[in-house]
């Protein structure tokens, strides 16, 4: 049965990525990588929030003290109220910070990509003080996240290659590939996971988005009306929301005029709800008894 694909929210984002549900503050936020800017949108009161950086930025990260956790370049900041402070440095100009998220304990991965097409990528591992461990090496460009609903595997993409790899959390080095995707169906770009253990990831250039068993066998195909969606993250009070961002990149002006909902986020009602997303920082919160 087809699914149905929404408009959620008509932005005009030129490279929108990072989606993350903050399920504190009810707001779905995302980045606008060919913009230096944070954004956040409440799908209640249909209020956005634009919160303007000093470089271009990759990914959002809610952290359990309140704060936003920012990717800028070779940069992790703590966004506040009061501005913006350094938490870690990680990465450089030619290999830039790009997707992230946190695992379930509440340390966050997040991956660097190569620009030239080197295998000079890496995963990195951040704990809440900053400090930081890398984890894979030789990757062209660290994208997609996720993690099993036991929090046991983690799933990650390496785009350029069209995987996505399994990996036993607590011994990285033995990696199981989950599924090749062919060049012709799109580049593997963000994903999720959802409670029964399917992994979802946007086709980048492919029109659609895919929903894989835990075995990497095929089980969904879902359209999209845009070439580029970009990542996904489960939202709403229930996780029964998979909102979709997408991308005006790399589009010339025709194909923009045949694709009006390119930038858009985009919205569909999945068959199982989402897991919940890690927030930076839970462990060392939850020992304050400073958990909201």
């Amino acid at each position: 049965m087809a699914i149905p694909v929404e408009v959620a929210l008509r932005s005009a984002d030129g490279l929108g990525e990072g989606p993350c549900w903050d399920a504190v503050r009810r707001c779905l936020w995302r980045v606008d990588m060919a913009a230096p800017e944070v954004l956040g949108w409440y799908p209640e009161s249909g209020r956005e929030v634009r919160l303007p950086m000093s470089a271009r930025t990759s990914v959002v990260i809610p952290a359990a003290d309140g704060t936003l956790v920012v990717a800028s370049t070779d940069r992790l900041v703590r966004v506040t109220d009061g501005g913006a402070e350094l938490l870690c440095r990680l990465g450089d100009d030619r290999t830039p910070l790009n997707d992230g998220k946190c695992d379930p304990s509440g340390t966050l991965w997040i991956g660097t990509w190569s620009p030239d097409g080197r295998p000079a990528a890496a995963l990195y591992r951040v704990r809440p003080d900053g400090g930081a461990d890398q984890v894979l090496t030789g990757l062209r460009a660290s994208n997609g996240l996720g993690w099993s609903p036991d929090g046991t595997i983690l799933y990650h993409v390496d785009t350029p290659i069209g995987s996505i790899t399994a990996y036993e959390t607590g011994d990285p080095a033995r990696p199981r590939v989950l599924t090749r995707i062919a060049r012709q169906d799109g580049l593997p770009d963000g994903l999720a996971v959802d409670a029964d253990g399917g992994i979802w990831v946007a086709l980048f250039g492919g029109s659609a988005i895919r929903r894989y068993r835990p075995d990497g066998t095929l089980d969904r195909h879902v359209p999209m009306p845009v070439s580029h969606p970009t990542s996904l993250a489960f939202g709403g009070d229930r996780l029964d929301i998979l909102y979709v961002t997408t991308s005006r990149h790399r589009l010339d002006a025709t194909e923009q005029a045949r694709q009006p909902l390119a930038g858009a986020v985009l919205a569909l009602i999945p068959p199982v709800p989402g897991t919940p997303v890690g927030l930076f920082g839970w462990p060392l919160i939850q020992s304050n008894h400073c958990h909201r």
